[in-house]
């Protein structure tokens, strides 16, 4: 706690005491760092959150939260040293598998875009070879049909369902035939501890839409139409159907996005 209090004053980063924390993290890797890395420590995790209270401030999973989110904060703004830093302890393939589970807490996976977005897309220095990876575009499309998911549990419709799915949406099937992308069963009475995900899942989806339709490299843009086009439909949709569903059909959840 005391850490995360010093990486920023207000909204604005404190640059030196980033790259200070990030490097004791990576000094003190081996001793400080309880991500619950790889499958084995996604299963340590669901032991773990089955054992642990709720309201919990204190012991193992209450660190787990905070590590992250100490993480998400080490990045905000440009800062390259802090970028790299946490690029090497959270690399992108472990990013995937976060977003991925279907157990990892909504405040994890809110950390977790975050730092997608400030440690991989938002870079004082661009990451090689970024847009041709599929890793990002799978960690996007998982975002993307969380997101889908939560509105879908904003709605009337109730728990979420493969049946439950429109038909005429991009999503047609896709979550039925890819249970991996991140569809979850999310209860209605519990999509405001959402929020927190959606905030974050929302200002990197737009940013990416933006810059998406924004391209101009040819390069790029031929890998672009070629490999990930369904993927950016399924993002917009996402997107259209989160604000739609959050703000018209419950009030327990955010009136709008934009205004909190």
């Amino acid at each position: 706690r005391f850490l995360k209090s010093i990486l920023r004053i207000g909204n604005e980063p404190v640059k030196r005491n980033q790259r200070l924390v990030t490097n004791l993290l990576l000094l003190e890797k081996d001793s400080t760092m309880e991500l619950f890395i790889g499958k084995e420590g996604k299963r340590e995790r669901q032991t773990l959150l089955q054992q642990s209270r709720p309201m919990d401030n204190e012991g193992l999973m209450q660190y787990h939260y905070l590590l992250f989110e100490l993480l998400s904060d080490a990045v905000m703004g440009n800062n390259v040293y802090s970028e790299t830093a946490v690029q090497v302890l959270l690399p992108l393939e472990e990013v995937l598998l976060q977003l991925q589970d279907d157990h990892c807490p909504p405040r994890i996976k809110a950390a977790v875009v975050l730092i997608l977005d400030e440690a991989y897309f938002r870079t004082e220095r661009p990451v090689k070879d970024l847009i041709t990876n599929p890793v990002v575009w799978e960690c996007v499309d998982s975002i993307a049909t969380t997101m889908f998911c939560i509105s879908q549990a904003a709605s009337e419709v109730g728990p979420i369902q493969a049946h439950a799915i429109s038909k005429s949406s991009p999503f047609d099937g896709w979550i039925r035939d890819r249970p991996q992308v991140g569809c979850i069963k999310i209860e209605k009475g519990d999509v405001v501890l959402w929020r927190p995900f959606i905030e974050n899942g929302l200002n990197f989806l737009e940013i990416l839409l933006s810059f998406y339709s924004d391209l101009r490299d040819e390069g790029h843009a031929k890998y672009l139409r070629e490999k990930t086009h369904n993927i950016m439909d399924r993002v917009s949709f996402a997107v259209s159907m989160l604000k739609t569903s959050s703000v018209k059909n419950n009030s327990d959840f955010i009136k709008d996005v934009r205004n909190q």
